[in-house]
């Protein structure tokens, strides 16, 4: 009886990591398509549609492109195909993305960070920062240390950029609502407002960089953030997707690959990596058939997707005013009319590709 066979390794050491690459998983799905069809007796004429949101995304439309034999047909989620080291457009598009919530949300956010700045001047501005965000260790210590502040400003950020990406529980709308609500007080009070709607109530803001990177640090099966581990490898060795800002720039993030793995992750070493995924896949310039690209207009992603119709075999969606993989959630009857028709549309590219 034919079985698929996984490499079990110790543990994941950067040793072990040299194996975890978007080729082996291609060629562990086209492994698997072949012993399933060995093992149920399948025949050539049985089409396999895969799917995939996000990475597996990437991974859906190239499998179709690097084994079109086995699979017949993709469908890609929210999948940014193209690898680049600095993707400052993600937070281009968060901001594009509350400014559809509200006009104004965009710039009382603004308002709020160039307050918190303000504070971090002055000794009582820190210790007013201290109490309201609950900080973990006085800010006092931390402020001139530059891994300590990018980790503090990206926690503040990544509020938003969550609501962004997903637009669920702590939607848009509702942190939105928050930063609009002037009974709350002075623009960073709503802020804190925000912090304190999306953590967990009694758990102090923790800004510390060392043990951020802690977690990922581990080599361990049994670690809580082996997954943390393995997908910031992939970043730091294929595909980049460093989401930066001038508060968390690039060698921010250059540097968490150096620390949690090794000195020899350099921009030169990213740079070529990265030049080498667009070159294997081709990037958004990719060559195959058979694929339908799905994105959601409030999704950073989007901006390394392709979002447009390249030909009738590729074709493209983007969904008005939905979220990362939106389309991929169970329907509902609340879902709006772009979403609702988008998943017709994709069903009638299957039927299609499979002669329906």
């Amino acid at each position: 009886t034919p079985c698929i066979k996984i490499l079990f390794f110790r543990d994941l050491s950067t040793e072990n990591l040299v194996y975890l690459t978007s080729q082996q998983a291609l060629a562990d799905i086209a492994f698997f398509i072949e012993a399933m069809n060995e093992q149920h007796n399948l025949t050539d004429n049985v089409k396999w549609i895969v799917f995939g949101g996000s990475y597996p995304g990437n991974l859906a439309a190239w499998v179709r492109q690097k084994y079109p034999h086995l699979v017949h047909g993709a469908v890609s989620s929210s999948a940014p195909l193209l690898a680049k080291l600095n993707f400052l457009e993600y937070y281009n598009v968060v901001v594009d993305s509350l400014r559809a919530s509200n006009d104004n949300c965009p710039t009382i956010i603004k308002e709020s960070f160039s307050q918190v700045e303000a504070l971090l001047l002055t000794d009582d501005g820190q210790r007013n920062l201290n109490k309201l965000f609950n900080l973990c260790g006085d800010i006092t210590e931390n402020v001139n240390n530059s891994l300590d502040m990018s980790t503090f400003f990206l926690r503040l950020s990544s509020q938003f950029a969550e609501a962004a990406q997903y637009n669920e529980n702590n939607s848009l709308d509702t942190l939105c609502n928050i930063m609009l609500n002037e009974s709350i007080g002075p623009e960073i009070n709503r802020l804190a407002a925000v912090y304190n709607s999306t953590y967990i109530e009694n758990y102090c803001f923790n800004y510390n960089y060392d043990t951020m990177i802690e977690g990922p640090r581990n080599i361990s099966w049994s670690s809580h953030d082996r997954s943390s581990r393995a997908w910031t490898y992939q970043t730091c060795t294929e595909f980049g997707y460093f989401q930066t800002t001038s508060k968390f720039p690039l060698s921010y993030w250059i540097q968490i690959c150096q620390d949690i793995f090794s000195p020899s992750y350099t921009e030169t070493f990213l740079n070529h990596a990265i030049k080498n995924t667009n070159v294997e896949y081709g990037g958004l310039d990719i060559q195959v058939s058979n694929v339908v690209f799905v994105h959601g207009s409030l999704d950073p992603w989007h901006a390394l997707g392709i979002t447009t119709t390249l030909n009738e075999k590729v074709p493209a969606i983007l969904i008005n005013g939905t979220a990362h993989c939106g389309d991929m959630r169970n329907p509902s009857d609340d879902d709006s009319p772009q979403l609702k028709a988008a998943r017709v549309k994709v069903e009638e590219l299957i039927g299609t590709w499979i002669d329906l």
